[in-house]
C-alpha cells in the first residue's frame, strides 16, 4: 500500500466506526511509517489523529472484554487511559474531519465509569522544581516558556510537560482525583460491591451497543437536626460535608441510577421489517 492511500483509507474504516475490530491494527503501524516518512506536517497530525482514534476503538474492545471478564479494576485504569486519549483529540479538533465513533466512545467511557463504586482516591501534591517543553526542551515555569502549548498537536507530536525535578508534599484522599487509577483498595481482597456494572453486563451484550447511564438523586430521609453542617453528609454518596451536599434540600438523597439502551439491533430491525412490508 502506497503512503499516499493511507489516510483516505484510514478514513473510510473511520467512517464505519462499528466495523473496527483487532484486524484492524496492522493500520497503526502504517500510520506510524507515514509519520515518519514524510516531511509534511499537516500529514504528520491527520496521521496521528487517525492513528489515535484507531487506539481509542482497539482500547475500547479491550475494556467491554475486561468488563466482561470481571477484571473490573483493570478495566477502570483503561477507561481512564481512554479517556485521556479522547481529551486530546477534542483539544487538537481542528484536524479531525468527523466525529469517527468520538460520541460513542465519550459517552461508554462515561457510562461505565458512573457505575463503579469507588468513591476515595489518593491524590499527591508536588511542588514542581523544575521541567521543560516535550517539544523542544525549553524549560518550562510561571515566568518562562516557549511558542508551544501543552496539549496541542505540533508535526504529528503531542505536546507535553516534562517534570525534571519535584517534590512530594503529602497524599490526600479525596473524590476527585487527577489520576483515577489511584484507588484504595483492602490489602487481601477487592472489597467493592460491584453489582451495578454486573446488572449492566446482563443488558450490555456487545462493545458496540450503544447505552447511557446517569445518576438522579430521589428522597432518602427527613434531616434529623443532629449533624453538623461540616460533618460528612449523612447520604454517604461522596466525602463532601453536609453543607456542601444535602442540608439545603428537602430531605437526604440517595443515587437512583437510570440506564438507557438504544442498542443498534433496533435500527436494523426496523429496515428488516419495512423491507417486508
Amino acid at each position: 500500500m502506497s503512503s499516499a492511500n493511507i489516510l483516505p483509507e484510514v478514513e473510510k474504516l473511520l467512517s464505519d466506526w462499528w466495523g473496527v475490530s483487532s484486524q484492524h491494527e496492522y493500520y497503526l503501524a502504517l500510520l506510524s511509517n507515514l509519520k515518519k516518512a514524510t516531511d509534511d506536517n499537516k500529514v504528520k497530525n491527520h496521521a496521528w489523529v487517525y492513528s489515535t482514534l484507531l487506539e481509542g476503538h482497539f482500547l475500547y474492545l479491550e475494556i467491554f472484554g475486561l468488563l466482561a471478564a470481571e477484571e473490573f479494576y483493570q478495566a477502570w485504569c483503561k477507561l481512564e487511559r481512554l479517556e485521556i486519549l479522547l481529551a486530546n483529540l477534542r483539544s487538537n479538533r481542528e484536524y479531525v474531519n468527523g466525529d469517527f465513533g468520538q460520541s460513542f466512545l465519550n459517552n461508554a467511557v462515561n457510562s461505565w465509569q458512573l457505575l463503579y463504586p469507588y468513591k476515595l482516591f489518593f491524590s499527591s501534591r508536588e511542588i514542581i522544581k523544575k521541567m521543560s517543553c516535550s517539544i523542544c526542551h525549553t524549560p518550562r515555569s510561571v515566568l518562562q516558556g516557549c511558542r508551544h502549548r501543552r496539549g496541542k498537536l505540533y508535526a504529528g507530536e503531542l505536546c507535553n510537560d516534562v517534570v525534571e525535578d519535584f517534590e512530594l508534599i503529602t497524599y490526600d484522599l479525596v473524590s476527585n482525583p487527577v489520576i483515577k487509577a489511584s484507588v484504595p483498595f483492602n490489602s487481601e481482597i477487592d472489597h467493592y460491591d460491584y453489582s451495578a456494572l454486573r446488572a449492566a453486563l446482563q443488558i450490555v451484550e456487545t462493545p458496540r451497543e450503544w447505552f447511557s447511564a446517569f445518576k438522579q438523586g430521589i428522597p432518602l430521609a427527613k434531616h434529623t437536626g443532629v449533624h453538623s453542617p461540616t460533618f460528612p453528609c449523612p447520604c454517604m454518596r461522596s466525602i463532601r460535608n453536609y453543607e456542601d451536599c444535602c442540608m439545603a434540600l428537602p430531605t437526604t438523597e440517595t443515587d437512583h441510577i437510570i440506564f438507557d439502551v438504544l442498542s443498534p439491533r433496533r435500527p436494523i430491525l426496523s429496515k428488516l421489517h419495512d423491507s417486508m412490508t
